[in-house]
């Protein structure tokens, strides 16, 4: 059974190239933390062509958090940035590259169109 955060990558490496990423040259790590076992998921944007790999590496920003908190973000039942302030995803990097990915993350249930 997959779950939304693997989904979530799945559907960006399919992704190719996304016009809302224009001109965005960023990499986000996300270290998704479960039963004490951190994966990996690095994503590049390049002027708009998106790519995903497993695994560590150099990145502007880097989110961490407990698996389940992905998934709720990953699946539009939580904002990220929400999530941020209130200390459930910790942010190290450059806070404009959340800003700017945010573009790719579903909205949360319930919020105004």
């Amino acid at each position: 059974m997959t779950d939304p955060t693997s989904e979530f990558f799945r559907g960006m490496a399919a992704r190719g190239v996304d016009a809302k990423l224009n001109q965005v040259n960023v990499r986000v790590r996300f270290d998704s933390v479960d039963n004490g076992r951190t994966s990996s998921w690095l994503l590049t944007v390049d002027d708009g062509a998106v790519d995903v790999s497993s695994g560590t590496g150099d990145a502007d920003c880097v989110l961490a958090a407990e698996r389940a908190v992905f998934n709720n973000v990953l699946s539009g039942r939580t904002n990220a940035m929400a999530a941020v302030l209130r200390g459930e995803v910790r942010l190290s990097g450059d806070p404009e590259v959340l800003v700017a990915l945010q573009r790719l993350l579903p909205d949360p249930a319930g919020a105004p169109a």
